[in-house]
């Protein structure tokens, strides 16, 4: 089964951040007008082409979440173009004019500040407790759960969708290849769908 190795609590090294900050915010401006395309395809573009490794792929991937968040909600205000879930839901509650757009982007840069606070105060406390968790246990629970709400919300259409879903994605892993190329198949169909 799956263990977690002691966690040892030590002054992070910040490496490739000259590299990886640039990288993000050019690279999420490119990401945000091509459809279909998310932080995650991008990352792992950048990342290769950069040579961050694992700490520079997740400040990259950080980077980039933040700076799409930011360039979608200047979406929505300038073009009334959703592009994520929860402007959807803004955009059915009120109309966003340019007093609400500012107001939600303080709001999102101040609960940003607010959750990094609490990130890396709680972080030392996890890195003790995590060790403790049955993962096989955990992993199991997990599979119910989702597989009961799948089918008390969409009935045996939406568990046959589940289970199809989930063969492609344990694919990845028997091939020893990213998930992120699997993005391929929504990527080329819009493309091809706004090129043609």
């Amino acid at each position: 089964s799956f263990i977690i190795p002691e966690q040892k609590q030590l002054a992070p090294r910040i490496e490739h951040v000259h590299k990886a900050v640039p990288c993000a915010t050019f690279l999420g401006w490119i990401a945000s007008f091509m459809p279909g395309l998310g932080p995650a395809q991008v990352a792992t573009m950048g990342s290769q082409f950069l040579k961050l490794g694992d700490k520079g792929y997740l400040m990259l991937l950080g980077g980039l979440s933040t700076v799409n968040s930011l360039l979608a909600l200047l979406s929505f205000y300038l073009f009334e173009k959703t592009r994520s879930g929860v402007l959807v839901n803004i955009a059915e509650l009120i109309s966003l004019d340019t007093q609400s757009f500012f107001l939600l982007l303080f709001i999102g840069l101040f609960t940003a500040g607010i959750a990094t606070i609490i990130t890396l105060q709680l972080a030392k406390y996890f890195a003790l407790w995590i060790r403790t968790i049955n993962y096989f246990l955990l992993g199991i629970l997990i599979i119910i759960f989702i597989s009961l709400l799948c089918f008390l919300l969409t009935g045996l259409v939406g568990m046959f969708i589940l289970l199809v879903s989930t063969a492609i994605g344990v694919l990845p892993e028997i091939k020893h290849v990213a998930k992120s190329h699997m993005m391929g198949c929504l990527l080329i169909p819009v493309l091809l769908y706004f090129l043609l």
